[in-house]
């Protein structure tokens, strides 16, 4: 069992590709791609045009489940997990203290396609088409413990059920067109918003989960009580049909929306806050929605747990055994049907809140400090972060800074990132956490080529890309630069310059 679990998160982890979560870009004003995070932020260059496809590439994966180092006793550089013989110890008890009752596993890679930005009077303007894929799958402490716990005592879950209402799967892929604003209210307060379509091809979307779980000692059989109600669109047809109505001309629509706010307190001091991912899609084409109900699963499930888990040693044939035993088990006396009706999902909202504060300025140099409490909307949970990060600037052709940060229950997120101008060109690389590049090898079997994966790190993120960016030229008639050298048509001091 501890194989199957495993091999089945590591999967998910790597081959599958949830909200976007920048936290060093939120204060890096050299990019164009700072408006992705608060709308009402504007780069420092006039025209800001990203290389088609390499703008901004940006891949995020968080791991609340287990990392090689939490997972095993002893872990070293490379575990070996043989296909007979013992298995690498689990710290049991470890894993049950750090399970809470929602634990996640997910990843999201966000491509764009094409992104430009420029100045229009006192306002900046920007265009984008984006590509998203995500996945995220959500697992109960409960359902985690289950196969640990009824090897150790099974008797403790006689005339008892244990609700598994968190576990829920996740995935969708969908294009946004979006078009947003920056416009100055007045000589300190910046606002901005965005509006996008969205245009859906595939989702997974578990919509009710009211399972409960129960385990009767006497026959070794586990029922359940309750339903589960999971929607999917575009799985079924996916690879028959044509690209063009594949690409462009399925009926899966919907809206999203960026709103942000800037307030400049003083010379030193800007506060900021931004809600980013108000939207929904409306599931139309191609949809198969499962709706399954109370049933037996029968006891091959503890066959399985006992034989990993609970012997010295195991073989593989054994295991392959229990488990094709179990697949088989698992229809039991429940009811399930499927339907093919419309169904609405909502997007992952971010919000983000902080202030950055400008420690010196000289000529060629300044250093600013912030603070940025971020926090995701997920199934009516939110999940919070904090970051603290310096921002060093030398000249107008680089930005750099380093970050640290609490992401996903964890404080070992170290982060850094630069921009670099050379000539026209920039290029931008941000890592919210240096820490996955500490490794662990894992090893199935004799024959098995190792894989690396993070020791003990639950977030891995970074951003890149390239834009070509045009500096702002000096403003003339009724348009000025305001402190911040953006432009604007409010003059903060009549004496700093010409009156019209």
């Amino acid at each position: 069992m501890k194989q199957l679990i495993l091999s089945i998160s590591i999967f998910i982890c790597v081959f599958n590709a949830v909200g976007q979560q920048d936290l060093s870009l939120y204060y890096m004003d050299n990019l164009q791609q700072v408006e992705q995070v608060n709308p009402a932020r504007r780069p420092k260059f006039k025209v800001n045009v990203g290389i088609p496809g390499l703008s901004s590439i940006y891949f995020n994966h968080f791991n609340t489940v287990f990392t090689p180092k939490d997972f095993f006793k002893n872990s070293k550089s490379t575990i070996f997990i043989p296909t007979n013989g013992k298995m690498p110890e689990l710290r049991k008890q470890h894993l049950k203290r750090m399970w809470t009752n929602r634990n996640y596993i997910g990843i999201h890679v966000k491509e764009d396609l094409i992104h430009f930005g420029f100045v229009l009077k006192e306002n900046y303007v920007n265009f984008s088409i984006t590509e998203n894929v995500s996945a995220r799958v959500t697992l109960p402490g409960d359902l985690l413990e289950f196969p640990i716990r009824v090897t150790e005592d099974p008797t403790q879950f006689d005339g008892k059920t244990q609700s598994f209402r968190g576990l829920n799967l996740h995935l969708n892929h969908y294009r946004e067109y979006g078009i947003g604003i920056s416009h100055p209210i007045n000589e300190n307060i910046n606002i901005g918003g965005k509006i996008k379509y969205l245009y859906g091809m595939e989702n997974v979307y578990t919509k009710k989960n009211s399972l409960r779980a129960g385990f009767d000692t006497n026959d070794k059989t586990i029922y359940s009580k309750g339903e589960i109600k999971i929607n999917s669109s575009g799985l079924s047809s996916l690879g028959n049909e044509s690209a063009m109505n594949y690409l462009f001309k399925k009926k899966n629509r919907g809206l999203g929306l960026d709103l942000g706010i800037e307030n400049q307190l003083n010379e030193k001091t800007t506060v900021s806050l931004s809600v980013t991912d108000l939207g929904f899609i409306r599931w139309k084409n191609g949809n198969k929605n499962l709706v399954a109900s109370n049933g037996n699963i029968g006891d091959k499930i503890v066959d399985v747990s006992e034989e990993v888990l609970s012997k010295p040693t195991y073989s593989q044939d054994s295991v392959d055994n229990a488990i094709n035993d179990l697949s088989n088990d698992l229809s039991g006396d429940g009811l399930y049907e499927y339907n093919s009706k419309k169904y609405t999902t909502f997007l992952i909202t971010q919000v983000y809140f902080g202030g950055i504060r400008k420690l010196y300025e000289t000529e060629k140099l300044s250093g600013k400090a912030s603070a940025l409490l971020h926090a995701e909307v997920y199934k009516w949970r939110v999940r919070p972060s904090l970051t603290l990060a310096y921002y060093q600037t030398v000249g107008k052709w680089l930005q750099v800074n380093v970050s640290y940060s609490y992401i996903n229950r964890d404080f070992r997120n170290l982060g850094a990132g630069f921009t670099a101008k050379l000539g026209p060109f920039q290029y931008y690389l941000i890592i919210d956490n240096l820490m996955p590049l500490k490794r662990a090898k894992i090893q199935f079997g004799d024959e098995g080529k190792p894989s690396q994966y993070p020791k003990f790190s639950k977030t891995i993120h970074l951003k890149t890309g390239i834009n070509l960016v045009f500096r702002k030229r000096k403003l003339g008639g009724r348009f000025y630069k305001n402190s911040k050298g953006n432009p604007t048509k409010f003059k903060k001091d009549k004496y700093s310059c010409p009156t019209m």
